[in-house]
């Protein structure tokens, strides 16, 4: 997957309440099922972000069920380029409303983004 590469899909944007320079979307290009590897590009773009700040970007798969909580196996996050991170096997068990819990540092400063996304 080229890292500046159009895709099908986009994500809205989520920005940081405590550091709004930092906002991200998600690109793919076939929606996310319980079935198959969901494969796709996490982009940090904002006018003001300044990409040589931006370091340690984790990435979790996180599922919020009322009375208890569901996370997924381990992904693989592979830098394209300072802002592109190309995300990997990435597996959701189960349907529904999902979160990717997007952990990064920010002018060494630790931050968290949540990304929503539905699995179908």
């Amino acid at each position: 997957m080229p890292t500046a590469s159009a895709h099908a899909h986009h994500t809205d944007a989520v920005c940081s309440e405590s550091q709004p320079a930092v906002c991200a979307h998600l690109g793919y290009d076939t929606e996310p099922n319980s079935a198959d590897e969901w494969k796709f590009m996490l982009h940090f773009q904002s006018q003001d972000l300044d990409s040589t700040l931006l370091s340690a970007v984790e990435v979790k798969l996180w599922m919020d069920m009322g009375h208890h909580s569901h996370g997924s196996s381990p992904v693989t996050v592979t830098a394209k380029d300072p802002v592109h991170f190309l995300v990997e096997e990435a597996y959701f068990p189960m349907r529904g409303p999902w979160q990717l819990k997007v952990a990064y540092l920010y002018d060494g400063q630790k931050g968290e983004l949540i990304v929503p996304v539905l699995v179908k």
